[in-house]
């Protein structure tokens, strides 16, 4: 699939899998100005895309339930993902603390697991049974450096239950995680993700603009990534594809 303008609009197709783990601490996942908590349960959403506007990749992300305003969804305070593009549009656009990392996804029989190697995060997990066509609106609610946006998306997959071991080294700030959690298997999964919004007031939004005034968030750089937190090794990665690569 070639989106002539991926700005407009992603489609993804692909898989996911989806775990559900106890609610997480403050100081672990801080929020943003103008982004407030809500109870309920952090997700772990593992994305693999075969066909996108910057070509497969696979992804890792954390997020804990927050709103904007009244405006309820999920902020993703931590992400990663194994394609430049991907990084660099993701954080200029919506807003995605997106860094590069090995993200690999395995396939063994009806097992499956993704493994983030720098920081040794762990998934394993079966296909699941009985599958169930859902259509969901998804909204995620993230921090450009113009402000806090609303990011809506639409997901349409084959969703089977299933069970997810999740496992984390034991000084991770979020290793109450781990463990063995319930959560979905997404098959066939289509996502399209659209345009940032500003919100407007209590209820509604406005169209943001393409992308915030500076690269993605703040100090990010365009033609280099450096991945070097206390939980990776010092990674240069090659420079990302021009925009006008893309797709």
């Amino acid at each position: 699939m070639t989106n002539a303008r991926p700005e407009t609009q992603w489609s993804l197709l692909g898989e996911a899998v989806i775990a559900f783990g106890r609610r997480l601490p403050r100081r672990a996942m801080p929020l943003p100005p103008g982004i407030h908590g809500l109870p309920g349960p952090t997700a772990i959403v593992a994305e693999r895309f075969a066909d996108s506007p910057v070509g497969p990749y696979v992804s890792l992300s954390i997020g804990r339930p927050a709103r904007l305003g009244l405006r309820p969804g999920y902020f993703f305070g931590l992400s990663v993902l194994n394609n430049g593009d991907a990084r660099r549009l993701g954080r200029r656009y919506w807003g995605f603390p997106h860094e590069l990392g090995n993200v690999v996804w395995g396939i063994d029989g009806d097992r499956r697991s993704v493994i983030w190697e720098e920081r040794g995060i762990e998934l394993r997990f079966g296909a699941g049974r009985r599958p169930l066509p859902i259509l969901l609106p998804v909204r995620s609610l993230q921090q450009r450096s113009d402000g806090p946006v609303v990011v809506p998306s639409r997901l349409r997959a084959m969703a089977r239950k299933t069970v997810i071991d999740v496992e984390m080294a034991d000084d991770d700030p979020l290793v109450s995680l781990s463990g063995r959690r319930g959560g979905f298997v997404l098959s066939g999964m289509l996502l399209r993700r659209h345009p940032a919004r500003h919100p407007l007031g209590m209820f509604a939004t406005l169209r943001a603009p393409l992308g915030s005034p500076e690269p993605g968030v703040v100090g990010m750089d365009l033609i280099q990534a450096e991945v070097s937190t206390g939980w990776t090794k010092k990674v240069k990665w090659p420079r990302p594809r021009a925009y006008s690569s893309v797709g």
